[in-house]
This record gives structure tokens, C-alpha cells and sequence, in this order.
């Protein structure tokens, strides 16, 4: 059911007269539609249509005929997608009236003015609302963020008023919108003001350093985290920023051992476990594994008796899930089994239960990996995201072995819950390209495309599709420049400008495009397409190399394996 029938259905059952089973029933006091009910009609089908401008007509007049501010408030946000700033006029004042002291209602009154370029008023209505609250700041800054850069000239002259709260998170937010639009003058200006208003937080000091980062001011950022670290963070939330900045600095292993000092906690635990993985340092994860697997025994129930073991502990699912992922790193996979299979919490579960089929598959115990899947899959979640995983991990997990139709209808499956979901969509069409069913596979990838002509990796697919697949090779080149435009250093997409040139025999340029592919990701499909247009050139000795470098990087590539006969390898 569209959202907007969805909102209508409400709306009419909101108008509906409880009704008694004992008793006749009361008529309403003023009803809430009454003659409201056919513009509002004729809205819903107007939207429905796509004509917002006949929906956001029909919804101011309902608006004026009816007493509910619900109906006053969609015609506004009607208006507002419209971009009729006459009608958001009419429904804005019908609102005020029905509800003067709606936030909301406030909020778009802001939002007109913005849209007005009336910015004075606008930071006079914006500095009034976030005086009154929380909620009432939250939806200021909505405001702003909903106008985009349109409203820096009325954040500029919103952060001087001196009577905007001393709101730490609301500074952050307005410094955040003048760093999001490019102005490095009003964020230094904002930070500025927040150091006046909180001399003695070291969140100003981290919040400095995280500017100068987001500049590349790297040296001066070092220094500014330097003078907060040697202060002395003892709020967990500060370490962690502070280890975030120093992992953005390039100082992977002082981030672990800032986070090793003071009180630990699932976090500050997760923190040090990344770094040192990513830096490699197995000791120093082994020795924080043993630390935290120490917790866990501490806190095992005595009442639990002799027969318990460690994973019967005590701690936070969070924890688990934690001592799962490292024993995973540490290549400890029953002890990850273990910890995975202890979790118990709702919001933890289906993650938990997509690494147990990942170390199923690993262990060579495919059908427990599915079935894993399987049940995950027919779960009552709210975890769509982790859902929609477990299809599209049962769809690659077959795929690797070479059962492509079978994974080909967990993605269907998928697809039937989470309909057009792109990237069920875009391994399907993957797979599909592998079982020759080509035009399937460009289907798929052009609903892609159609949706987001700016996603370079469904560009890139579709134009790799089509020049490998089909003869339609200029029209392949036209996806393939998209991609390039908007990701130009990306191997895979270098190496598909080279493979259309190849085939449009253009093959100078072709070869300058794949070498620079594969300089930048030695991959063997790349050199597999080096050595096609080497051959093409006549420089047989040279594809032959290539060839080999490809062959020991991947010898099952299904293009270096095209290429063995020919070249006699």
C-alpha cells in the first residue's frame, strides 16, 4: 500500500465516531472532515499521480474547511515539495491558527522564510525556537539542514546571537552544517564561539582538532590533539573521539593505547580490538582477548555449577559479539562459534547468526551454512538490514560454489521481501551475467541506473556488461565515461574504459587505460585484458607475461582461462 493511502486511511478512520455497542452514537462536537473530505481526496489521488501542485491546491482547501491541524500541516509540507510558496502561505497561517503552539508549525514557518531569502527573520524565529528546548533545537537545526547551503547566510547570523543556548550538541550541529557547506571561515568562526562558551571542555579542544583534520591541516590537528591528550581525557566518549582522530592521523597504535588507559567498557574494548587488527598486531589482540575472555570467566553464575563454561557467562551480548570477532581474527573459529552461538538479544541475534554460517562455509560445512541462513532468514526481526544480508550472503555463499541458479533464487527470495533492494538487485544481475543470461543481467542493472544515474558502480557494471556481452559498445561507453566522471581512480572502472576501447579497436588508448588499472590493483582479469589487447597488438611475448602474472594471481578466472589455449600456456 502506497504511503500516502497509508496516511489517507488514517486520516478518515481518526474521523470515524467511536460507536457503542450499548448506546446510540454521539455525534462529534465539530468534526474533524466533514466537507474537508473531497479535497482531501483529490489530494491523496493528485500525489498519487505525481502532480504535487494540484495535490498541494487540493490540500490547502481542505485545510481551510477543515479544524484538525493534521489536515493544516499536510497541506504545508504539500505546498513545501510543490515549491508554491503561496499555498504554504495559506496553509501555514491555517495551521498557526489551529495550533499556535505546534514546534513543527514554527519549523516551517522557518523553512518559508529561508526560502524567501528573508534571513534576518529567519535567524530572529530560529534563535527564538531553540530557546524553548530540546526538541524545539532539534528542529531548528532540521530547518537549516533541510535548506541546505540556501540558509549560510542565515546561519551566519544565527551563531551571533548571544542568547542561543549553551547547548554543547547544538554548536557541534551548526559547526557541522557551516563545515558541510564549505564555509571554513563560519565553522572557524563557530568554534571560535564555543571556546568562549565553554573555556574548560575538552570536547572543544577534540572538536578543533576534528576541523583542522577535515581541512587536511594535519600538523596543525596533531598539535591541537596533543594539548587536549596531555589534559587528560577521563570520559569514555572522549577517548574514543580522541582515538578516532589519531587513527585519522595515521597514529594507529597510540589510538589503541589511549583507549587501553582508564575504565574500559564494550566500546573502548571494540575500539582496541580494530586498531590492533588493522595494524596487525596479533600479540597485543591476543593478549586483549585474554583480558576480556578473563572478564567473561569472572563472571560466570557459581550457581551454574562445575558444567559451565565460559560462554554461559554473565556479560552483555555486546561482549559476545565482541570476543566473537576477535577469536574470528585470531583464526579461532570454535571459540567464535561459541561466542557467536551465545547471543541472545533480539538486535543481536541475526548478526550473530550470518558469522556462524560465514565460519560454517569456512570449516567446509556448506549445508549448516545454509540451513544457518535459512533459519535467519524465516525469523520475526526488526533487523531488515541484517535480513536482507542473510539473502544476499546465502546468495553469494552458493555462488562461490558454482550453484548459480540455486543462488539466483535466494536473491529472488530476497527481492520478493525486499523489493527492489539494490544490491539484491545488483547480485543478480552478477549472477546472471555468469549463467549467460545477459539480458536479464542489463535489466536489472538499468532499473539501477534509472534509479541513481550517479551510483559508478552500477554505471561501471552496466557499461562492462554490455561491451563484454552484447555489440552495443558505444552505447557501453557512455555508461562506462559516467563512471569514470564520478569515480576516476577506481581500478575496476579504468579497467572497463580499457576493455570498450579494446573492442571499439582503439587499442593504444585501451592498453593505457588497463596498465593504469592494473598498476593500481593487480587483479587477474585486469591482466587477463592486457593481454588480450597485447595480443591484439601483435607483442606476443609481452601478453604471454602478463598472462602468467594473471594465472598466479587467480588461475580459475574465467578470462585467464579463455586466454590459456591461445597463448599455448
Amino acid at each position: 500500500m502506497k504511503r500516502s493511502a497509508f496516511y489517507l486511511l488514517l486520516v478518515l478512520a481518526s474521523a470515524l465516531p467511536a460507536m457503542s455497542a450499548q448506546a446510540e452514537p454521539t455525534p462529534p462536537a465539530a468534526p474533524l472532515l466533514g466537507d474537508a473530505l473531497r479535497p482531501l481526496l483529490e489530494g491523496e489521488f493528485a500525489l498519487q499521480e505525481g502532480d504535487s501542485i494540484a495535490a498541494a491546491q487540493a490540500y490547502v482547501s481542505a485545510a481551510q474547511l477543515s479544524d484538525d491541524p493534521a489536515v493544516a500541516e499536510r497541506a504545508a509540507r504539500v505546498a513545501l515539495l510543490a515549491d508554491e510558496r503561496l499555498l504554504l502561505a495559506e496553509a501555514l497561517k491555517r495551521w498557526r491558527k489551529l495550533a499556535p503552539e505546534s514546534l513543527p508549525g514554527r519549523q516551517f514557518e522557518l523553512l518559508a522564510l529561508i526560502r524567501e531569502q528573508r534571513f534576518d527573520d529567519a535567524a530572529e524565529g530560529l534563535a527564538e525556537l531553540m530557546d524553548e528546548g530540546e526538541d524545539a533545537r532539534r528542529l531548528g537545526v532540521q530547518a537549516l539542514a533541510g535548506s541546505g547551503r540556501d540558509a549560510l547566510p542565515t546561519l551566519q547570523l544565527l551563531v551571533e546571537y548571544p542568547d542561543l543556548p549553551n547547548d554543547f550538541a547544538l554548536w557541534v550541529a551548526l559547526g557541522g552544517l557551516a563545515q558541510q557547506w564549505g564555509s571554513a571561515e563560519l565553522s572557524t568562526r563557530i568554534l571560535q564561539i564555543a571556546a568562549e562558551r565553554f573555556p574548560q571542555d575538552r570536547r572543544v579542544g577534540l572538536w578543533r582538532a576534528e576541523v583542522l583534520l577535515r581541512q587536511d591541516q594535519k600538523d596543525e590537528a596533531a598539535q591541537a590533539l596533543d594539548a587536549v591528550i596531555g589534559l587528560g581525557l577521563k570520559e569514555i566518549p572522549d577517548r574514543l573521539r580522541a582515538a578516532s582522530l589519531l587513527d585519522g592521523l595515521g597514529q594507529t597504535q597510540r589510538a589503541a593505547e589511549l583507549l587501553g588507559e582508564g575504565v574500559q567498557s564494550d566500546a573502548t574494548f571494540a575500539g582496541r580490538a580494530a586498531y590492533l587488527a588493522r595494524i596487525g598486531e596479533s600479540g597485543a589482540l591476543e593478549a586483549l582477548y585474554s583480558l576480556i575472555k578473563a572478564d567473561a570467566i569472572t563472571a560466570i553464575d557459581p550457581a551454574l555449577g562445575a558444567a559451565a563454561v565460559v560462554f554461559d557467562a554473565g556479560i552483555s551480548d555486546d561482549r559476545r559479539f565482541l570476543l566473537g570477532q576477535i577469536a574470528e581474527v585470531l583464526e579461532r573459529d570454535e571459540d567464535a562459534l561459541g561466542w557467536y552461538s551465545a547471543v541472545n538479544d533480539p538486535t543481536r541475534i541475526l548478526s550473530a547468526q550470518l558469522r556462524i554460517a560465514v565460519l560454517h562455509e569456512q570449516a567446509g560445512r556448506q549445508d549448516e551454512a545454509v540451513a544457518v541462513l535459512r533459519e535467519a532468514q524465516a525469523s520475526d526481526t526488526e533487523d531488515g538490514e541484517s535480513l536482507r544480508n542473510a539473502f544476499l550472503l546465502e546468495g553469494e555463499l552458493l555462488n562461490r560454489r558454482g550453484q548459480l541458479e540455486p543462488s539466483i533464487d535466494a536473491l529472488n527470495r530476497g527481492l520478493q521481501i525486499f523489493e527492489g533492494d539494490r544490491a539484491l538487485l545488483y547480485a543478480r544481475a552478477l549472477t546472471y551475467e555468469r549463467i549467460d543470461r545477459v539480458p536479464e543481467a542489463i535489466i536489472d542493472l538499468q532499473v539501477l541506473v534509472t534509479e541513481d544515474p550517479d551510483d559508478a558502480d552500477a554505471l561501471n557494471a552496466l557499461g562492462y556488461t554490455m561491451a563484454d556481452r552484447t555489440e552495443d559498445h558505444e552505447e557501453a561507453l557512455g555508461y562506462i565515461q559516467r563512471a569514470l566522471e564520478l569515480a576516476p581512480e577506481q581500478p575496476a572502472i579504468l579497467d572497463s574504459m580499457g576493455w570498450v576501447l579494446y573492442k571499439l579497436g582503439r587499442l593504444e588508448e585501451s592498453l593505457d587505460y588497463l596498465q593504469r588499472a592494473f598498476a593500481a590493483q593487480e587483479d587477474a582479469e585486469i591482466a587477463a585484458h592486457i593481454a588480450e589487447v597485447l595480443l591484439a597488438l601483435g607483442r606476443d611475448a609481452e601478453a604471454r607475461e602478463i598472462w602468467q602474472k594473471g594465472a598466479a594471481l587467480d588461475a580459475t578466472n574465467r578470462a585467464i582461462q579463455r586466454l590459456r589455449e591461445r597463448l599455448g600456456a
